[in-house]
């Protein structure tokens, strides 16, 4: 499946000017906020940190991600720059920002030391005034929720390879028993030979034993569980699974399961019970619909273990057939799509942390916008919920 080029954009997509315009901003802002770090060091007296902030590609409730380049290593890397001055302060029983982020790097470091494949890996931590930043792997690719914006939704000879390595990242994931608790498009990274990582444990939960059960509800509304609606609800690395679910019928299909219906979010979890999402149309091979079928079952102990997904025939033993390194044509495609006039309108959308020394609003949303769709994935249900006895 190729992009469409100039001439042909699909409807919804600016010009190249509007691109040129939406990189320049988005350089402008990297460039707004280096200047404050130096300023603000200049002021403290204390060290600048080792990047230099080049562009902005991302952004979350939080925080804003940069591209950067290490000024001591020239190694460019991604700089999540996350706030930590509001904290529990602005509004009591809202997340503890500087435990979310040590949750992160940690869990991100526990994975890192067991070898784990196909996950963002964290390079370091910086503490930079009134933020923390958390610097990680850059994937040049960005997101595949980025990639599908030129035809909303891949080939299949694209959500192969990246299902198969995506599953990959969950098995070491549960296998250190971590649930990610937000999977999908916009937290899959590709970089530009085509690895795929996933990214963004801002939210992920660790499991203290194999039989423990977690009972915080998070996650991005469209990719949740049916039992993550339970008021009572208990539960482990089964939510993951149906996200991958769900993903998968996002990536094939553009948009998540459910994501045109006028669902009332009270209603969310009922419906989903009785109308489990199935993947439809001549299109989409068999193999395919069976797959997210196999992932999307309403009773968490008949949901499979990731092992079982990594032997579904959809995935499994494809190496050979849909390379990892296949994925670099993908990226090059959509480079070309985006040089030629393609932009991401949803970096500088509404919604999301807006740039230094503007007010940022206390209430935790989605995980990192990297160019998926705002109306779905800015929206984040989070409640507590107690335990099931």
């Amino acid at each position: 499946m190729q992009p469409p080029y100039a001439g042909s954009l699909p409807n919804g997509f600016s010009s190249a000017p509007s691109y040129s315009a939406t990189k320049h901003k988005a350089i402008e802002d990297a460039r707004a906020a280096q200047a404050a770090v130096l300023r603000e060091c200049a002021e403290a007296g204390r060290e600048v940190p080792p990047y230099k902030l080049l562009e902005l590609i991302g952004k979350g409730s939080f925080g804003r991600v940069y591209k950067a380049v290490g000024t001591k290593t020239s190694q460019l890397v991604a700089v999540k720059v996350i706030s930590i001055e509001e904290g529990d302060g602005i509004q009591p029983g809202a997340a503890d920002t500087l435990g979310d982020i040590l949750k992160e790097v940690n869990t991100l470091k526990l994975l890192s030391n067991s070898g784990a494949r196909n996950v963002n890996a964290v390079v370091g931590t910086e503490l930079v005034g009134q933020a923390v930043w958390i610097v990680t792997e850059y994937c040049a690719g960005g997101s595949v929720a980025s990639l599908m914006r030129p035809t909303s939704g891949l080939a299949e000879r694209w959500i192969i390879p990246i299902l198969r390595e995506v599953a990959e990242a969950l098995f070491w994931v549960h296998k250190q028993g971590i649930i990610h608790r937000d999977v999908k498009c916009a937290n899959v990274l590709v970089t530009d030979a085509g690895g795929v990582q996933l990214c963004d444990f801002g939210v992920a939960g660790i499991m203290e034993t194999k039989f423990d059960k977690r009972s915080t509800i998070t996650g991005t509304l469209h990719w949740m569980a049916p039992e993550l609606f339970d008021p009572h609800v208990a539960y482990g690395i089964e939510v993951d699974i149906w996200a991958f679910g769900s993903m998968a019928y996002e990536i094939a299909n553009g948009l998540p399961p459910n994501a045109t219906a006028r669902i009332n979010i009270q209603q969310f979890g009922a419906y989903l019970k009785q109308h489990r999402p199935r993947l439809q149309g001549d299109r989409f091979s068999d193999n395919l619909k069976n797959l997210i079928a196999f992932c999307l079952v309403e009773d968490p102990k008949r949901r499979p273990p990731i092992e079982d997904v990594q032997r579904h025939p959809y995935i499994f033993n494809t190496q050979d057939r849909f390379p990892t390194v296949s994925l670099a044509r993908l990226v090059a495609d959509y480079k070309h799509w985006e040089s030629q006039g393609g932009s991401r309108q949803s970096l500088f959308s509404a919604g999301g942390a807006q740039a230094p020394r503007r007010e940022r609003s206390p209430v935790r949303q989605s995980g990192w916008d990297f160019g998926n769709f705002d109306e779905v994935d800015e929206l984040m249900f989070q409640n507590t919920a107690k335990p099931r006895p």
